[in-house]
């Protein structure tokens, strides 16, 4: 797997104040092996996964194989968030059981993450990325600022550490979630999202402001399974009235949402279109 995607080869280094991308060769891509009890072993594999993958450092794909008593083992695989994201964890995870219960991938080949990248920066640098490029400048322009009440500090992307705030949800919260996701015939993502909205209108006293909605570019058939960094951010504009029903917010967010869908549907099947023209250059972007 290591040699047919080269996203998973991938290492960067600086030069300067510029961030450059080399392919490190698949035959020096090494599998950690350790003898663990069964007990502890799922703690082992969570431990190894949880090490942090340098962006600069010899491999940004690390994997390891714990052997178990009576002939069973665990394996664990790690990839920098740069080079690899959730839908390629899960296309990695199934070709692995594919090859182990049939000896051969089963899913249909996608386009290499190279080939895409190659045609989206072609994409970008001509008519139509300077189009799109250009609206979502005026797009970005035209929303609010939002500023935290206690400090009014304004609430930008930008460097520096992120912070994750783990919690659990009650199963009987969950279950609640489900039910009325079905009854409105949406998905439990889009409650979750527009009960987030509602909590930082009210938070930050803003009725209208904008929100980042990680999506998926594999938007056209032979992306399907294209491993590599494929996550995107669907910029959506969020408006919560004062006294707005849930249902009134969510369906209003529904369409805003669906709509940067279709868009990014259009754009991911016409750089899949254009995959081919990619040659033997190398981008990694």
């Amino acid at each position: 797997m290591i040699a047919r995607y080269d996203a998973l080869g991938a290492r960067f280094e600086s030069q300067g104040e510029k961030l450059t991308a080399f392919l490190k060769p698949a035959d020096t891509f090494e599998v950690e092996q350790e003898e663990v009890g069964g007990d502890t072993a799922v703690q082992a594999a969570q431990q190894f996964c949880g090490r942090l993958n340098a962006i600069e450092g010899a491999w940004m794909t690390r994997a390891k194989v714990f052997s178990l008593p009576g002939g069973e083992s665990l394996a664990a695989i790690s990839s920098a968030h740069m080079i690899a994201g959730a839908g390629t964890r899960n296309i990695v995870l199934d070709e692995i059981h594919d090859i182990l219960d049939h000896g051969v991938p089963q899913a249909a080949a996608s386009t290499l993450y190279n080939e895409y990248s190659l045609a989206e920066r072609d994409c970008l640098v001509g008519p139509r990325g300077v189009q799109l490029i250009g609206h979502w400048r005026d797009w970005y322009r035209e929303q609010p600022m939002m500023k935290a009440p206690p400090t009014g500090a304004p609430l930008l992307w930008g460097n520096g550490i992120r912070v994750i705030q783990n919690f659990t949800m009650p199963g009987r919260v969950r279950d609640k979630v489900v039910a009325l996701a079905d009854s409105m015939k949406v998905t439990s993502f889009l409650v979750y999202l527009s009960i987030f909205s509602i909590a930082m209108a009210r938070w930050s006293g803003m009725e209208r402001f904008p929100l980042r909605v990680l999506g998926d570019k594999r938007g056209a058939l032979n992306l399907s399974n294209t491993v590599g960094l494929m996550f995107c951010a669907d910029a959506l504009e969020i408006s919560v009235p004062a006294r707005a029903e849930f249902e009134s917010v969510l369906r209003g967010i529904l369409a805003k949402y669906d709509s940067r869908a279709v868009a990014a549907h259009s754009e991911s099947a016409f750089l899949g279109a254009a995959c081919g023209d990619a040659g033997d250059r190398v981008a990694l972007s």
